[in-house]
């Protein structure tokens, strides 16, 4: 049975840029704290206004596969789908626009294994290879390709500089030169030459790297920046990177005298098993920050240790913050609840697979006929009489509350 804890969550907000070496400790203008006693289930209707959803049509009723990345941009929303290799096109109306197939190889323009896609602003598909970036249009024409020597497993661009921003996934890259060795963020030109770099891995942090799908969240056309085994979320622009929020767990804040104790462990780099397990999981402490979704009014926050996991909302106008379990309870329409990947705009975005989706409709008429035949799943009843086990995923959009009160916190 999963176990709830209470705990305290501090807000941080930051108003200066970080520098390299600088202690964000330095830079903090305001605290927002919030003693929580207990965890409850949130609720859909408490942030959000209503739900959109949006069958996923293809051409020739080609199957969409592992959808692993959503990526909003401009009106438009992409798939990263590692079974096809490939990236979906849809407007944010559901209507499809094309797949782009990044190509698998060694030669230009191909990958061997895809790492992480993007699309910038500028309307170019960016895929993240093994040393080697490769850009496409829309259109699936090949645009450009950029070679780099360093380790990095998720990445952004910056259209105004032309630049690439990678997260090194607290790899050390003892091999670059010019003090960019042992940074987290390292901002790279078109042709692979490093540029400038930003935050020095934390001791007793080196190597351990988490992988999630977006480690560079956007609004508003504000990118922003989180680390693994930091608590810390930055902005990052042509500018520079400074710290805009930091999440304090109380008791369940992993302690830094932790990463202290990391020396006394394997000293080869990649070994790092025994030290999370013993050290940081073994306390069920907070280690594991999987999104980060920022609206105007809110901030959506899931995260966990390894054996509980919850999922924040932060009113940014209120002040107040709900915490509950993994999952949230969709009181709006009772359809499937899914982990919320992405946020576009004052809207939530995730997919559901049919199966799930199905599966929950089904049990809805089963146990709750008249909640079935009600009003509230009107449109997913007709939804549902078109789709089978084998249907391609839905696109479903959280679009959220407007809060009445004072103006938002802004973290530009």
């Amino acid at each position: 049975m999963m176990r709830y804890y209470p705990f305290l969550l501090v807000l941080i907000i930051y108003g200066c840029s970080l520098g390299d070496g600088e202690d964000s400790s330095d830079l903090i203008e305001k605290v927002i704290q919030v003693t929580l006693d207990e965890v409850q289930p949130i609720k859909y209707s408490s942030f959000v206004d209503r739900l959109e959803y949006h069958y996923l049509e293809t051409p020739e009723n080609r199957p969409i596969g592992r959808v692993r990345k959503i990526i909003p941009f401009r009106d438009h929303i992409g798939l990263y789908d590692a079974g096809r290799t490939s990236i979906w096109i849809y407007t944010t109306k559901g209507e499809y626009v094309n797949e782009v197939e990044i190509p698998q190889g060694r030669g230009p323009g191909e990958l061997e294994q895809v790492v992480d896609i993007i699309v910038s602003e500028d309307g170019l598909i960016h895929a993240l290879g093994t040393f080697k970036i490769v850009v496409y249009d829309l259109e699936g024409n090949f645009r450009n390709q950029v070679d780099y020597q360093f380790r990095i497993y998720r990445f952004t661009y910056l259209p105004d500089t032309k630049e690439y921003i990678g997260y090194a996934s607290n790899s050390m890259n003892p091999n670059l030169r010019d003090g960019h060795s042992g940074h987290n963020l390292i901002f790279f030109d078109d042709e692979g030459k490093i540029t400038r770099s930003f935050l020095p891995i934390g001791t007793g942090r080196e190597q351990i790297g988490y992988g999630v799908p977006n480690k560079f969240p956007v609004h508003d056309g504000q990118t922003f920046f989180f680390a693994h085994l930091e608590n810390v979320i930055y902005s990052v622009s042509s500018t520079g990177v400074k710290p805009v929020m930091e999440l304090n767990f109380g008791e369940y804040t992993i302690p830094e005298a932790v990463f202290e104790r990391r020396r006394t462990y394997s000293k080869i780099p990649f070994e790092w098993r025994d030290f999370m397990e013993e050290e940081i999981i073994a306390n069920n402490y907070i280690s594991f920050l999987s999104s980060v979704n920022i609206s105007h009014n809110f901030v959506h926050l899931r995260y966990g240790s390894m054996s509980d996991q919850y999922n924040s909302i932060y009113n940014k106008v209120t002040g107040e913050i709900m915490t509950g379990p993994s999952r949230m309870v969709n009181d709006i329409d009772y359809n499937f609840v899914p982990f919320f990947f992405e946020s576009n705009g004052e809207a939530l975005i995730t997919v559901i697979e049919t199966h799930d989706f199905l599966t929950r409709m089904n049990e809805i008429y089963e146990q709750n006929p008249s909640k079935y035949y009600g009003a509230e799943m009107r449109d997913l009843r007709r939804l549902s009489h078109n789709l089978s086990e084998n249907s391609n995923p839905i696109l479903q959009i959280a679009i959220l509350k407007e809060p009445e009160g004072k103006e938002p916190i802004s973290y530009k």
